[in-house]
């Protein structure tokens, strides 16, 4: 008669370091890349571009969480197309996030220059505000009016997710081992 205590010992010591990976790594935060994908609306008549639409890319914990580092933009105001050299990102007093032109500083923008600011609260992920600058116009454009605006991210499996996995995959495993012997 075969004895599976072999087999039964190796699925235990399997599962275990499975567990001990899971549980070492649950505590660690993944970032995962979120998209904020806005269009303000609403600025003065003198506006070169009214409305301004836009994406950003960048990496955070979650949604809600601060950010980690920018990804990528999609932006172009009055010809002015924005690169990730120029921006920058910041928390802001309370739960506000931003991002925005690096001309001046990330909070602040210059008459007369290509610069942006873009604010939201990273609670409940609603806008705030929306300035720009352009080179050669004076005056700063600023709206809190927003046609759209969305903040949306990829989600990470939670560790029973994964453990639940790796001990479906073990049983499997064991179940074939099981047939081949029978046969």
């Amino acid at each position: 008669m075969y004895s599976f205590r072999p087999i039964l010992t190796n699925a235990a010591k399997s599962i275990a370091v499975l567990i001990f990976v899971l549980m070492a790594n649950s505590s660690t935060a993944v970032a995962i890349p979120i998209t904020v994908s806005f269009t303000a609306i609403g600025f003065n008549n003198t506006a070169p571009d009214d409305p301004v639409s836009g994406s950003i890319v960048y990496e955070a914990a979650t949604t809600t969480s601060t950010i980690d580092s920018l990804i990528s933009i999609s932006l172009t105001i009055a010809d002015h197309v924005y690169t990730l050299g120029e921006i920058g990102f910041d928390t802001i007093s309370g739960d506000g996030l931003l991002i925005g032109g690096l001309v001046t500083a990330i909070d602040d923008i210059s008459h007369l220059s290509d610069d942006f600011i873009l604010r939201w609260n990273r609670e409940t992920l609603a806008p705030s505000d929306f300035h720009y600058t352009v080179a050669g116009v004076p005056g700063i454009l600023l709206t809190v009016d927003f046609s759209s605006f969305s903040v949306t991210g990829g989600t990470i499996p939670e560790p029973g997710t994964v453990t639940l996995f790796g001990l479906g995959l073990l049983g499997l495993g064991a179940a074939r081992r099981r047939k081949k012997r029978a046969a």
